[in-house]
């Protein structure tokens, strides 16, 4: 056997994973939500929970990317290929489209959204430079979909053209040029786009590179705590918008989506952090207008509650009637199992 295994899903979703996806975005929610009502406060550690819930939701979803597209090899043809790609643009697109649109409705056709509605709807705001002020989380979700496409169409063509063998290289380029880019433009051009697609895909690469070694996460089982507090103080070091420190909270993002494969929780915390981290898509899509509508509401705490009522409502009202049936159209695929766990979406 290879030095590396293909990962076969397991079916069950995993408690572990679901807390870093909810922590995820709630790391989001609470930078944005400072950022926009208390920017006077928003000190370093603030402005740092939003790149780090980012960083773990990419971790997160290259993870549980490499955990559906690795099986998918035995069979690298344009019909798998077209299959998985399906699936990915309807788990992630209608809700982001229904939102685009009803932005535009909300904030009429001079709007930043209205102007730049193409480009969104397209992820073509920000590939390879930052993206305008016209709907702020979207450009983390512009890296995901870029990230899809270019690494599963180079992966099942070159699976098809050489073997199986060219995994590991693959992910090492996706991991590689990202940071050579970054460091080559500061470098010459005194700094570097921080939202561009492709300077960013190395966030998303290195959870594929933990789904591509299962050993290396059940052996990291027995060094958990160590391998946190590595991680922790890996995070605490490091600037997100520098361009070497963007691969070390990369690389300690997807540490902390490791340890959280095997971890489990308490039986009564269990179910309900599954359930509010199946809103965390809708939760990152919506809270950035919802704080936009309760800031005139005085005082801040009738305003922060009524933020989390329209939040939890809108988000329940958008998993049921948007997610749920777009879900219900995607393509059967022979090597995914029902149960497999939905890739961990965007971030801010």
């Amino acid at each position: 056997m290879a030095w590396w295994t293909i990962l076969n899903p397991t079916g069950g979703r995993r408690p572990g994973l679901d807390l870093v996806r909810l922590t995820a975005a709630l790391l989001v929610v609470v930078h944005h939500y400072f950022g926009m009502v208390h920017n006077s406060v928003l000190n370093r550690e603030m402005a740092y929970l939003g790149p780090l819930g980012v960083h773990l939701f990419f971790a997160l979803s290259g993870y549980l990317i490499g955990t559906i597209i690795f099986p998918l090899l035995t069979a690298p043809n344009m019909s798998t290929w077209a299959r998985f790609m399906a699936r990915r643009l309807l788990r992630t697109v209608p809700l982001y489209a229904v939102v685009l649109i009803l932005l535009v409705h909300l904030s009429g056709s001079e709007s930043s959204v209205d102007r730049n509605l193409l480009r969104l709807l397209t992820f073509t705001q920000n590939i390879v430079f930052d993206p305008p002020d016209a709907f702020p989380v979207a450009w983390s979700l512009s890296v995901e979909e870029w990230f899809y496409l270019l690494f599963s169409s180079l992966l099942f063509f070159c699976v098809r053209a050489i073997g199986l063998r060219c995994l590991p290289h693959l992910i090492v380029f996706f991991i590689i040029t990202p940071l050579i880019a970054r460091v080559a433009l500061t470098s010459f051009a005194g700094g570097y786009p921080t939202k561009a697609a492709l300077l960013c895909l190395d966030g998303i690469a290195w959870g594929a590179w933990i789904a591509m070694r299962p050993n290396f996460a059940q052996h990291l089982g027995y060094w958990n705590t160590a391998s946190l507090a590595v991680a922790l103080g890996v995070l605490s070091l490091v600037c997100p918008f520098d361009a070497i420190s963007f691969s070390a909270l990369s690389m300690a993002c997807a540490l902390i989506v490791a340890c959280a494969i095997g971890a489990k929780l308490p039986c009564k915390m269990a179910s309900p952090v599954k359930n509010c981290a199946e809103l965390s898509y809708p939760i990152y899509l919506l809270h950035v207008p919802i704080i936009l509508a309760i800031q005139p509401i005085h005082p801040e705490w009738l305003s922060v509650g009524c933020g989390v009522t329209l939040l939890a409502a809108f988000s329940l009202a958008s998993n049921r009637f948007v997610e749920r049936p777009a879900l219900s159209l995607r393509p059967a695929s022979r090597a995914i199992s029902a149960r497999q766990p939905a890739s961990a979406t965007p971030p801010a």
